[in-house]
């Protein structure tokens, strides 16, 4: 699944910002594992930022789902800072 996204950043000056993010991923069983990756190009500084997700969704039961999530985000100031992300999820379903 490809997901492009433009956006209008109207900051100290206007800029324009464009995300795609590439998404990977099947199902196994009630489980989906998944890679993605996602970027950022600016009109003021290029690229300048990106995403590499890995993640593992499972339907616990009807009513909750459950995910992990790695991230490993890359921003471009005065070089490139790595940050490391880790996300549990759960989602109850009324």
């Amino acid at each position: 699944m490809n997901r492009f996204h433009t956006e209008l950043r109207f900051r100290d000056n206007f800029s324009v910002r464009f995300r795609n993010k590439i998404i990977a991923g099947y199902n196994i069983g009630c489980s989906r594992p998944y890679l993605a990756e996602e970027i950022f190009i600016s009109t003021e500084e290029y690229l300048n930022t990106n995403r590499l997700y890995m993640g593992l969704d499972t339907k616990a039961s009807d009513a909750v789902n459950l995910g992990s999530l790695y991230l490993l985000q890359s921003d471009r100031r005065e070089g490139w800072i790595h940050k490391h992300i880790f996300e549990l999820k759960i989602k109850a379903v009324m």
